[in-house]
């Protein structure tokens, strides 16, 4: 990724001056505040009732990112554990300030992706390619649009581990052509106000990839529509917290640097 010192974001940007810094610390505890947020989701909730709306998550899935592939093995649960409807974007990686260095996050995203696939019992090949063949790539752009938003999410995972192991003969052919889809994914997300795959919304939140869906299913557990098992107050969720045991690991002498990346829109 971008090194500080390498950024493309401008000095002022990189390091403001502290006028700058008060504003946005005050703009980032709003944001943060539980109490903000919950009254938040329920200005959003009450959006909803009012305008007839079903309970609506969107999904940006980007065909060549590690990420997104974690995502789309969990989809056919979501679906099926809450009373929501799944709308499945395919969207191109963006680029640009915002993705800066598209090479270096593809060998970083998929070293991760294989890292912490074990850790939610889910499965990237240690064979994957850092990208997919390209020529697949535009044989699942081309067949994915014929696809409903149900049978998006039915299918999205075996047509993904098709992309990524290299298997063109389960991908199957098709007379439509994907960039128009990919293009109108790509204008959702921006609207929407992100850049990134792997991207659930709901509500006005966004919540990134298989290791903050807890935090999408705790909201739905929260507004009651939860299905079946999935209702139940000790119910599992389709990709918990892993539980890391930190105890007797000193780590004084380790330098953590963070970076926060927050949407203020």
């Amino acid at each position: 990724m971008t090194d500080p010192e390498n950024s493309r974001n401008s000095s002022w940007m990189r390091n403001p001056p502290g006028i700058v810094r008060s504003i946005f610390r005050m703009r980032v505890d709003q944001i943060i505040s539980p109490e903000k947020r919950q009254k938040r989701r329920q200005k959003a909730e009450a959006k909803r009732v009012k305008s007839g709306a079903p309970h609506t998550v969107e999904y940006f899935h980007q065909l060549d990112d590690p990420y997104s592939h974690l995502a789309a093995q969990v989809l056919p649960a979501l679906a099926a554990r809450y009373d929501i409807d799944l709308v499945v974007h395919l969207i191109p990686a963006t680029g640009g300030s915002s993705q800066p260095e598209l090479e270096k996050l593809a060998i970083w995203a998929r070293k991760d992706a294989e890292l912490i696939a074990p850790h939610y019992g889910l499965a990237f090949d240690a064979n994957y390619p850092v990208l997919p063949d390209p020529d697949l790539m535009r044989k699942a752009i081309d067949y994915l649009p014929d696809l409903s938003y149900p049978e998006r999410v039915a299918e999205l995972h075996a047509i993904s581990t098709a992309l990524w192991s290299g298997q063109s003969d389960r991908i199957p052919d098709s007379t439509w052509t994907g960039e128009v889809e990919l293009a109108d994914g790509a204008a959702s997300l921006k609207k929407l106000g992100h850049y990134s795959g792997a991207m659930f919304y709901y509500g006005g939140e966004w919540y990134w990839g298989i290791d903050r869906l807890f935090y999408l299913e705790q909201r739905l557990r929260d507004l009651g529509i939860a299905r079946g098992e999935a209702a139940a107050p000790d119910a599992d969720y389709i990709a918990p917290r892993p539980s890391i045991d930190v105890s007797g690991i000193d780590a004084s002498a380790l330098r953590l640097d963070f970076y926060p990346s927050i949407t203020l829109s």
